[in-house]
């Protein structure tokens, strides 16, 4: 719980090119970084200030804020929050950031997320979401979750109410930024994380809903907290082929039963030609045990880069990238919440 007397709105003013944006600060952490929405800049705090709302905001973070009548200390302070190098976020949308961090507990977790995302650049080609880029790849994402097929421009026209024109603009944005896979031949979305419309070889069976493929197997294992629903998993060992059964519960956010009980996850990584799910995403497979990942490294991927992942830490990396995903502007909630 946080004071009802706190701030939670703050405009950003770029030093730069003077553009200016209000957004929704995290009551528990200090934003480290934060990506102008005008040029694109990347602004960290100012010497002695703790976070890009305290150098650059209207109003000070929330901790600033707490600290000013004595409540708690400052990001600085032991027990606060704070995001650094090894823990950056964008904003989403108000009051979403991403990636979401505190689910990432487990140390090797937290190296491979933080490879990805030094890799593909996705902190920095994420950030700035314009309002039409977001709207259509969230359709993107409910419709694929609806019906497992690829989604085309008419209908994310459909769910969005965006003319054909700021359809196919955004979803050229959406390709520029690596959230998903489009088809110049059809103009139809063929792949959006976690999801995507060919056989993979890990299929997702949704509580309530339908069966999803996706692109590998961390992406597979984060659907259920993107979808806030129970999932079953299937997928097979890349060594010897034997089916891999992995249910999730509490809405997607926890392990169920394990099938067989020895699978883990080789977190690959490798980024090329501006799309993990051509590139990362093929190296990132389930193995039925560790011996088996060690012998399929030994015929031939002896010198690939990548981590060995209990699928705990693998599920905590899901739940990283993808719980924020469909989360909604909180802005309005944050302000009904203040009063």
């Amino acid at each position: 719980m946080y004071d009802t007397a706190m701030i939670l709105s703050s405009t950003i003013t770029c030093p730069e090119c003077g553009a200016a944006k209000t957004e929704t600060m995290p009551v528990d952490a200090c934003l480290f970084f934060y990506t102008c929405t005008g040029c694109g800049k990347r602004l960290r705090p100012k010497p002695g200030d703790c976070c890009v709302f305290c150098s650059y905001g209207s109003v000070p973070c929330p901790p600033v804020q707490s600290a000013a009548r004595g409540d708690a200390g400052c990001c600085g302070s032991p027990g606060a929050s704070m995001t650094t190098e090894s823990g950056d976020t964008i904003v989403l949308r108000p009051g979403v950031t991403w990636p979401m961090w505190s689910q990432v507990t487990d140390a090797t977790a937290r190296r491979a997320l933080e490879a990805s995302l030094a890799a593909s650049g996705w902190l920095e080609k994420w950030a700035g979401l314009e309002d039409r880029e977001d709207r259509a790849w969230r359709a993107i994402l409910r419709g694929f979750a609806r019906t497992g097929r690829t989604q085309d421009a008419e209908s994310v026209g459909m769910a969005t109410g965006l003319e054909a024109p700021a359809v196919m603009a955004s979803l050229r944005g959406l390709r520029r930024r690596d959230i998903l896979v489009l088809e110049d031949s059809t103009g139809s979305v063929s792949a959006a994380y976690p999801f995507c419309a060919w056989a993979s070889g890990h299929s997702v069976a949704v509580a309530g809903g339908v069966s999803v493929n996706s692109l590998c197997a961390i992406d597979a294992l984060g659907v259920g907290a993107l979808l806030d629903r129970d999932t079953v998993v299937g997928s097979v060992c890349r060594l010897c082929n034997v089916p891999i059964r992995i249910a999730t519960c509490h809405n997607g956010r926890a392990l169920g039963l394990v099938d067989p009980s020895t699978a883990v996850v080789w977190a690959g990584q490798r980024y090329a030609d501006n799309c993990s799910a051509t590139s990362g995403c093929t190296l990132k497979a389930f193995f039925c045990s560790p011996e088996h990942l060690a012998a399929w490294r030994e015929r031939g991927h002896r010198d690939d880069v990548g981590l060995t992942l209990t699928l705990e830490a693998a599920l905590q990396i899901g739940l990283a990238l993808f719980a924020p995903m469909l989360m909604p502007d909180r802005s309005a909630e944050s302000e009904r919440s203040a009063l």
